[in-house]
């Protein structure tokens, strides 16, 4: 899935991704069943500061905003998710996943962005065991995005 505006590295991300997933998917045995894949999480930045940037000016206090709306924004929403999951709602998985994706992929937060349009489109479909991945691994990149905001809005993040 490819948010608007589309610009080029997010559209090569995409096709790298489906490129790998159809290896995969090529190089299964037909009916394995075997081990569920490991939750992973990108190996991207959680933040793209460029394009965080670009949304509040650079301007410190407008991060620092940005931030602060942000978490607590997406900490409502998540927890909806969270409970929209346990009960395998999946119309309020699709909005909450929608909601949070797109507030994730305007702030910068591709990975996380990524996870979730995933998630969507799996509660689209009605696939449960594709939102169970999905939520797992938006978890993940969520718990790792809220690791760096964090470090933002304490004013300790440094750029590795």
């Amino acid at each position: 899935y490819i948010t608007k505006p589309v610009r080029v590295p997010d559209l090569q991300k995409a096709i790298d991704r489906w490129q790998a997933r159809t290896r995969a998917a090529e190089q299964a045995p037909a009916g394995a069943d075997g081990p569920k894949p490991a939750v992973t999480v990108s190996n991207l930045p959680p933040i793209d500061f460029e394009r965080l940037g670009e949304i509040t000016e650079n301007d410190p206090e407008q991060l620092r905003s940005l931030v602060k709306l942000f978490r607590e924004e997406s900490a409502l929403t998540f927890a909806k998710l969270v409970q929209a999951v346990d009960h395998g709602a999946m119309d309020e998985i699709r909005q909450c996943a929608h909601k949070l994706a797109g507030s994730s992929s305007t702030c910068g937060m591709d990975p996380l962005a990524g996870r979730l349009h995933e998630l969507e489109q799996s509660a689209l479909n009605r696939d449960a065991a594709g939102v169970a991945t999905g939520f797992a691994h938006g978890k993940a990149e969520y718990e790792r995005l809220e690791i760096e905001l964090a470090k933002l809005a304490a004013g300790t993040w440094r750029k590795s």
